[in-house]
């Protein structure tokens, strides 16, 4: 089994260095052949010293390629382009703020082989840098839900999973533009390719660590996310779906989840700043709901958090 992992980055040299330093730790099989792809997103190509010096310590073969077109969307198709041209069966994706466990890459392999998986997605746990409020960490605010093994899911992320490189074959673009600064692009594909056939399934031993800055840590951040998830969710289903059924459907549930936040804040004020965000959050899905309707969406990688 061959496996490109692909890593999208952007100025952000010491968690690419921590993410790569992760990597070259894998316990991996004498049966899986592996090599890293990292994509930088920055034209003026920002890490490629880092990544040359890497090559020094890093057990496995690593390719360096530029992506000059500003957007998360095409850093991600050059990746797969790049792993698909030196004949991956399989892409890894991994975010360059992401550290991985030891045996993560081979937990998704053993799920893979278990289940015959076209895509196996695994858990992203939280770890807060120094800074970090208490109530961004009581509240929960970047912890994903979790699944038993084996579960199959309807969509993904792609900040830690295996993709079996078919589902790429014929599509130039798999990871729609549209979605290049505001995110979104991946679980738009994941939909797609599950909609046509293609099995997602958890593997909850496969797990990655991912960074949380001070930065993120915030009531505006946490805000914006929730207003960007409700959007990018909206503009994925109005590309799919266009019946008056649907159109109906989405304008009541975004306006239904804005009215519902905003009655639950004044409740939530006994839970602490931690459950008043969280209500204002339930609303601001809402209100991305409505706007993504309207094809509006929020640039949220036009702004680097960490280092």
């Amino acid at each position: 089994m061959r496996i490109s992992i692909c890593i999208i980055t952007y100025r952000r040299p010491r968690w690419l260095t921590e993410c790569l330093r992760s990597l070259a730790r894998l316990i991996v099989g004498s049966d899986v052949d592996v090599s890293i792809v990292v994509v930088d997103n920055d034209a003026e190509g920002a890490s490629r010293d880092l990544v040359s010096e890497a090559r020094g310590w890093c057990p496995f073969p690593l390719v360096y390629e530029i992506e000059a077109e500003r957007g998360i969307s095409f850093a991600r198709n050059r990746a797969v382009h790049v792993a698909t041209a030196r004949g991956a069966d399989f892409v890894a994706f991994l975010d360059d703020d992401e550290m991985a466990d030891r045996d993560w890459l081979d937990r998704l392999v053993a799920t893979q082989r278990r289940y015959a998986a076209d895509v196996v997605a695994g858990p992203v746990l939280p770890s807060y840098d120094p800074g970090v409020p208490k109530w961004a960490i009581r509240g929960r605010f970047f912890e994903r839900p979790r699944h038993a093994t084996g579960t199959r899911l309807a969509a993904t992320r792609s900040g830690n999973c295996l993709i079996d490189t078919r589902l790429f074959a014929g599509d130039p673009a798999p990871f729609d533009p549209k979605f290049a600064l505001s995110g979104g692009s991946d679980s738009h594909f994941f939909k797609r390719v599950h909609r046509d056939g293609a099995s997602i399934v958890w593997a909850d031993d496969a797990i990655v660590r991912e960074h949380v800055p001070a930065s993120r840590a915030t009531v505006r951040w946490v805000l914006q996310r929730a207003y960007r998830g409700g959007a990018c969710f909206a503009v994925s289903e109005r590309m799919d779906h266009r019946s008056r059924g649907w159109i109906s459907i989405r304008l009541f549930t975004g306006a239904a989840r804005s009215m519902l936040g905003l009655l639950l804040l004044l409740p939530s004020v006994a839970l602490g700043k931690a459950g008043v965000v969280r209500a204002l959050q339930f609303a601001f899905v809402g209100v991305g709901l409505l706007s993504g309707f309207w094809g509006v969406l929020y640039r949220e990688y036009s702004v680097v958090h960490g280092e």
